[in-house]
């Protein structure tokens, strides 16, 4: 299948559930959908975009989101999702750098797309597809695509036609633009239509964001499924709150800071959350401490995590047997799903026996063409035929990969390896500790150091020589942290991960290594 199978062979048959539900009451069956993403195609062509056009997309989450993503590569366009959260200046690089020509715009971007469309001479059309009254000088959307008919046939596509351009978010310097195919957006979720990740009985939540690959990929596979999927604009605690509880949610996928940030909000109540029956998290590690303290909160839940990355879809999941009894591994990361095969591998690229770290290199129809623009970055990424993941691993006799680090935040300390995946893990469960990370600093003696970055809880005090004697109970004294500084928060990306880039560069300012 490619991905415009979805909409001629999923989406028209009607598995008597509705495909997508929001909190302002709006429900839409499979084949309503369907017909919907091909009227969108069709306006897109009477606008006079062309085949293999790039057309960006700049919105919060909602069902119309939903119908542009199919409805681009419906219709032969790239579609280049724009991450809501990024300045005038890197939208400016997206546009740029993607050629785009094209975006479709909400209200909440309205008045930023003028602005982006003033810095970018070659963005000629912002289309409006908001609900208020259009802003001058954008065609409005909602007017003509009501009254289009829908394209039947969709544009003629091969496996390796380019569907979309999802930029990585760029914390290493300029974002990087992962080319998919066809193929390969339709493998990712299929893959995780055969992981039931989520399952697809489930009501599933879509509070991450839908331009991410974790926001738009698990609703994807859960689509493929033809569960219900809820939608809600933006991730806050008080919108999936309000969701589970009157949309009758029972399923959710966030990133670990975001299940935090649940728990913390000013509202929770348990009793809200009683139907949720799948918790499901992936995007960045999660503390040992959060873990424990979200199964507290939903004993009734499934807890799965989910493994991957932009540029290859997620390929992996660890399933609630790995989260409690005898084979609990909750610092596991997961295991392959069918369409990929996941191998570790040292820096020549020679497969390692099981039980022996490496890098973790991911092969697969799911993984990306390439990066746009950039055909260095893309052989050493993909080279090899697979996707080089930068994460440090290994892998166990029953195929259940361990990730140690990320390669490039491995700390050198007197000439030991210290994996700050690890020391995180131990400082989460300390009473005092609400998030932390660590990071390795210059050190005259060590040549690095670990340091600790903490978020204290309200009333308690953290001093090092307190962290130090905890941590000394579970890890080796040379992993202990040697610094400690406190902040009221830590550094987030809009998916929720710690900026570790952030948090370094002060320390190694002039200096060229570990800045990124």
């Amino acid at each position: 299948m490619l991905f415009n199978d979805l909409i001629q062979q999923v989406f028209p048959v009607d598995p008597g559930r509705p495909a997508f539900v929001q909190l302002d009451g709006e429900t839409v069956s499979y084949p309503e959908f369907a017909r919907r993403c091909q009227c969108h195609a069709q306006a897109l062509l009477d606008q006079g975009v062309q085949p293999a056009q790039r057309v960006a997309l700049l919105g919060l989450n909602s069902i119309t989101y939903m119908e542009l993503f199919m409805a681009v590569p419906w219709m032969g366009a790239v579609l280049v999702p724009l991450n809501i959260r990024w300045s005038l200046k890197e939208l400016q690089y997206a546009v740029e750098d993607a050629e785009i020509t094209v975006l479709l715009v909400d209200d909440a971007f309205a008045k930023l797309a003028v602005q982006l469309r003033e810095k970018c001479p070659r963005l000629s059309h912002l289309i409006y597809v908001g609900n208020g009254p259009c802003p001058e000088g954008m065609v409005h959307w909602a007017a003509h695509a009501s009254t289009t008919s829908p394209l039947t046939t969709p544009a003629a596509v091969r496996p390796d036609t380019l569907a979309a351009i999802v930029y990585t978010g760029g914390t290493t310097g300029d974002p990087k633009g992962v080319m998919h195919t066809q193929a390969s957006l339709m493998a990712a979720g299929v893959n995780l239509a055969c992981l039931q990740a989520p399952a697809g009985e489930q009501v599933y939540l879509a509070a991450v964001p839908l331009f991410h690959t974790a926001g738009f990929g698990m609703a994807m596979g859960h689509l493929v499924q033809r569960g219900t999927l809820a939608i809600v604009p933006m991730f806050r605690p008080d919108l999936v709150q309000r969701a589970v509880r009157e949309l009758g949610v029972t399923g959710i996928g966030l990133v670990p800071s975001m299940l935090g940030m649940v728990l913390d909000a000013p509202g929770f109540k348990a009793e809200d959350y009683r139907d949720l029956r799948g918790i499901y998290y992936g995007a960045s590690p999660m503390p040992a401490g959060l873990l424990r303290r979200v199964m507290e909160a939903f004993p009734q839940a499934r807890f799965t995590q989910v493994y991957g990355m932009t540029e290859s879809g997620i390929a992996a999941s660890l399933d609630d047997r790995f989260h409690r009894g005898p084979n609990a591994q909750t610092q596991a990361a997961g295991q392959v799903g069918p369409l990929y095969r996941m191998c570790i591998e040292d820096e020549q690229g020679n497969p390692q026996p099981p039980g022996v770290q490496g890098e973790v290199v991911i092969y697969g129809a799911g993984v990306m063409a390439g990066y746009l623009n950039k055909p260095e970055a893309t052989r050493a990424a993909i080279g090899g035929g697979g996707m080089r993941t930068g994460d440090a691993g290994m892998m166990d006799a029953n195929g259940v990969l361990t990730l140690m680090d990320r390669i490039k935040d491995m700390i050198i300390t007197g000439g030991e390896n210290v994996y700050s995946v690890e020391v995180e893990s131990v400082i989460s469960r300390h009473p005092a500790v609400s998030a932390c990370a660590i990071i390795g600093v210059p050190d005259e003696l060590y040549g690095e150091r670990v340091h600790a970055v903490v978020v204290v809880r309200e009333q308690h005090v953290l001093t090092l020589e307190a962290l130090r004697s905890y941590c000394a109970e579970y890890i080796s004294n040379y992993k202990c942290p040697r610094s400690l500084e406190l902040r009221e928060a830590l550094p987030l990306s809009p998916m929720g991960k710690v900026q570790k880039n952030e948090l370094r560069a002060p320390h190694w300012a002039g200096q060229a290594k570990r800045i990124n």
